[in-house]
C-alpha cells in the first residue's frame, strides 16, 4: 500500500512538471535513434570500429528531470559515446574530427550534424537535439572517470556522468526509481505516472521551467547551466516527499550559501568527482554569476509569496508568473475539473486544509498520468 500526503499546491506542481516531460513517443524515438547511430559508428572501419564503443544517455534524460524548451518544440538530449583508446595517443580535438567524419558518412545523418565545443549534435526538427559527446576513459582502472575533449582549447577535461548518477540517485528517497543498466547500449529511463516519480526529480524540472521564463526575454547566455542548478538542488535536498517544502528549503539553501560566499563566487563541482567543475564560467565571466543571484533571489521570493496567499485564483496568477501563463491556467484547470468529478459522485469532501491523501491502489487497477488516487482530508 502506498500513502503519501500531497497538498494542492504539491498537486499542481507535480502537474506543471508533468507537461513538461519528453513524452512516450518521443522517447521511443530517441532511443530508437541513438542506437541506430551506435551501430553506425560500430562499423567504421577508420577508427571507432576498430575500438570498444558504448553509448549511453546523461543529463537530464538520464537524471529524468527533462524539461521542455520555453518556445521550441525541440528537446536536448544528451548522450556520451566513450571509446576504449587511449586518450594520451590522440589528441582532444582529432576525437571530435571521427566523430564529425564518420556521421558526414551518412546519408541519414550528414546534413543533420552541427558541431558544437565538445561535442557532434544531431538535429531532429520537431522532435530532439541529440549531443553526442565523444569520450575516452581516464584509465582502465577508474570506470567511472573519462576523458572529453574540448575543441576550442584542444585539450582533455575531466568528467564522470555515471559517478554523477549514482550520486543523484543516492539522494532518492526509499521509493526510488530503478533505472535500468545494460552492458553495451543503456536503456533509457521508462516512463512513469507522476505520483511515482521523485520529488527531487520534479523539484529540478520547476527550478528549470523558472529559470526559462526568468531569462526568456535577456541574453541566451545569462541563464544558469541546469547541471549547475540540479547539483545544488541535490546537494540540499533533504529526503523530503512534498516538492513545495522541498524547493522551499533549497532555495533557502542556495541563498544561504550565496551570502556566505560575500568577496567571492561560490563553487558548483561534480559530486563524483570535484576536478569536473561546473562553474568555471562564472570567473572568466562574473556578470554571469551575478545573473545567477539575481535569479535565486528573485525565486526565493516569489516561493515565499506562493506560500503566503490563498484563494486558486492568487495562486493561479502567482504560479503563471513563474512557470508560464497558459500552462499554469492548464493544470488549476484540470485539477479544478477533477476535483469537480469526484464531487459530483460522492466520492471527495472539502476540508479547509485542502490535503489530499491518496489511499491503496488495488493492484488490477490501471495506473494513469495526471491522476489522484485519494480524497481530501483535514490530516
Amino acid at each position: 500500500m502506498l500513502i503519501r500526503k500531497i497538498s494542492l499546491l504539491d498537486d499542481l506542481l507535480n502537474r506543471i512538471a508533468e507537461k513538461l516531460q519528453l513524452n512516450q513517443s518521443r522517447k521511443d524515438k530517441a532511443e530508437q535513434s541513438y542506437k541506430a547511430v551506435s551501430k553506425w559508428l560500430e562499423d567504421d572501419k577508420t577508427f571507432f570500429g576498430k575500438h570498444d564503443v558504448n553509448i549511453y544517455p546523461q543529463g537530464s534524460y538520464k537524471l529524468g528531470t527533462t524539461v521542455k524548451p520555453k518556445g521550441k518544440d525541440e528537446y536536448d538530449l544528451d548522450f556520451v559515446l566513450e571509446v576504449n583508446y587511449d586518450y594520451e595517443k590522440i589528441k582532444p580535438v582529432d576525437l571530435l574530427k571521427h566523430l564529425e567524419r564518420r556521421l558526414k558518412e551518412s546519408e541519414v545523418y550528414k546534413d543533420k550534424i552541427e558541431p558544437k565545443k565538445r561535442c557532434v549534435a544531431i538535429n531532429y526538427e520537431g522532435d530532439f537535439h541529440m549531443d553526442i559527446i565523444p569520450a575516452l576513459p581516464k584509465n582502465i582502472f577508474q570506470y567511472k572517470d573519462i576523458k572529453i575533449s574540448d575543441r576550442k582549447l584542444d585539450c582533455w577535461l575531466d568528467s564522470c556522468p555515471k559517478g554523477y548518477i549514482e550520486w543523484f540517485e543516492s539522494k532518492f528517497i526509499p521509493q526510488k526509481l530503478i533505472l535500468e543498466k545494460a552492458a553495451s547500449v543503456e536503456e533509457l529511463p521508462v516512463s512513469v505516472p507522476y505520483l511515482f516519480i521523485q520529488p527531487l526529480q520534479r523539484i529540478i524540472q520547476l527550478m528549470k521551467r523558472h529559470r526559462d521564463v526568468y531569462f526568456e526575454n535577456g541574453n541566451e547566455e545569462h541563464p544558469p547551466r541546469s547541471i549547475i542548478l540540479t547539483t545544488l538542488a541535490g546537494t540540499y535536498y533533504n529526503s523530503w516527499e512534498s516538492e513545495n517544502e522541498a524547493l522551499m528549503n533549497i532555495l533557502d539553501s542556495i541563498k544561504q550559501k550565496i551570502e556566505l560566499n560575500t568577496y567571492g563566487i561560490i563553487e558548483v563541482v561534480n559530486p563524483a568527482n570535484h576536478k569536473e567543475k561546473f562553474s568555471d564560467l562564472w570567473n572568466d565571466k562574473p556578470h554571469l554569476y551575478k545573473h545567477f543571484k539575481e535569479f535565486i533571489y528573485s525565486f526565493h521570493e516569489k516561493w515565499k509569496k506562493l506560500n503566503g496567499i490563498n484563494g486558486i485564483d492568487k495562486i493561479g496568477n502567482q504560479l503563471m508568473e513563474m512557470f508560464g501563463e497558459d500552462l499554469s491556467k492548464q493544470v488549476i484547470s484540470e485539477q479544478t475539473d477533477y476535483i469537480d468529478s469526484l464531487r459530483k459522485v460522492g466520492k471527495l469532501g472539502i476540508t479547509t486544509l485542502g490535503t489530499l491523501i491518496p489511499t491503496s491502489i488495488p493492484k488490477s487497477t490501471p495506473i494513469q498520468k495526471n491522476t489522484f488516487y485519494g480524497k481530501i482530508s483535514e490530516n
